[in-house]
């Protein structure tokens, strides 16, 4: 019998060379993908419950370079909710400045800050006159979907040092073109 030793080297995220740093990006997002996404939906799914309804289907791009996120919701119609009950609801959710109609941080929902950036989008929109609630989730999902996406895209675009430190915390190696070593 033969045996035949290989050397492999691995790389910190650090030591990579600009090309494989880009590489690695790519791979920890498809091995981690969006890291608040359970926050995310949790937050649309409290949401739709203060309402008395649930999310009935979603498909979601968080890079929101690949497809059109989508979510749909079950929920009463008007015959079942006055406006008077949706707007006593929405009051419920918390503080927000008059102004800008953005929440103070109250957080009533799940106690995350998506909370605050999804009644954001309910709460404009029903300023501007929007009464259907299912236009209403969607001005929310849409609000929450902006924030959601600039969280990813910053994490795994923009800002080296907290990607440098996920990998540094997580123990994560590389290899020289930017595969992650097993």
């Amino acid at each position: 019998m033969r045996e035949i030793v290989k050397t492999i080297q691995v790389f910190k995220y650090n030591e990579l060379s600009d090309s494989a740093k880009s590489n690695a990006r790519i791979a920890v997002s498809n091995l981690y993908g969006f890291m608040h996404e359970g926050e995310a939906i949790e937050t649309l799914k409290e949401l739709a419950e203060a309402f008395r309804g649930s999310i009935d289907q979603y498909e979601i791009d968080w890079s929101n370079s690949i497809c059109h996120s989508t979510m749909s919701f079950k929920l009463p119609d008007e015959y079942e909710m006055s406006e008077e009950e949706i707007k006593e609801i929405l009051d419920s959710l918390g503080e927000y400045n008059p102004k800008n109609l953005k929440g103070v941080g109250d957080c009533k929902l799940t106690g995350v800050c998506y909370d605050e950036d999804a009644i954001d989008g309910f709460r404009i929109a029903w300023h501007e006159g929007e009464r259907e609630l299912p236009k209403l989730m969607e001005a929310a999902f849409r609000s929450l979907m902006k924030v959601c996406n600039a969280d990813y895209e910053a994490f795994y675009d923009d800002d080296e040092d907290a990607f440098s430190d996920f990998t540094e915390s997580n123990d994560l190696e590389f290899l020289e073109n930017g595969e992650i070593y097993p």
